[in-house]
């Protein structure tokens, strides 16, 4: 071995959860009946996308609208829920689009189909929160983050706005 190599441990704890039975329940209670995570989140999201629409968005803004999108991804994969299919290409294809002009004319500007396809992923996310349990969205979160850690997530170049 190389002398700037440093050796492999030869063992690595595994984490273990202090209240098992506690971690079952949990996650099969709805995420709507959980400390208003999700109502949060959705409030947030249609904030962010409604200062978009608005003309006054930011990186941030767009970023929370990517994430609710890259969450909705995840949990329609886990689930199973196929009908949800061709509404989020839609808006995934329509918040690529936004993105690119964001770049080129130096703000958010959505045009009449990308809000409308917008508009349709906040509503199956506010659908999706509904029906999940604490469980599934823990399952489709390490499912999104293990897609944009392998390179299999649509890349969009840094969004440079005015503020």
């Amino acid at each position: 071995m190389p002398a700037t190599k440093k050796p492999r441990k030869k063992y690595k704890p595994r984490s273990r959860l202090a209240d098992p039975l506690g971690y079952v329940v949990e996650s099969q209670m709805l995420l709507r009946d959980h400390d208003g995570y999700s109502i949060r989140w959705s409030v947030e999201s249609r904030t962010a996308w409604a200062r978009i629409t608005a003309g006054a968005g930011t990186r941030k803004d767009a970023d929370l609208v990517m994430a609710a999108l890259n969450i909705c991804q995840a949990i329609a994969h886990v689930v199973k829920y196929p009908d949800e299919g061709k509404h989020l290409t839609k808006a995934q294809e329509s918040i690529v689009e936004l993105c690119h002009r964001a770049n080129r004319l130096g703000r958010l500007v959505p045009k009449a189909p990308e809000i409308l396809a917008i508009n349709e992923l906040l509503a199956i996310q506010d659908e999706f929160l509904d029906c999940i349990t604490v469980g599934q969205m823990e399952t489709a979160h390490r499912f999104a983050v293990s897609q944009i850690k392998g390179g299999k997530a649509i890349k969009v170049k840094g969004i440079v706005t005015g503020k």
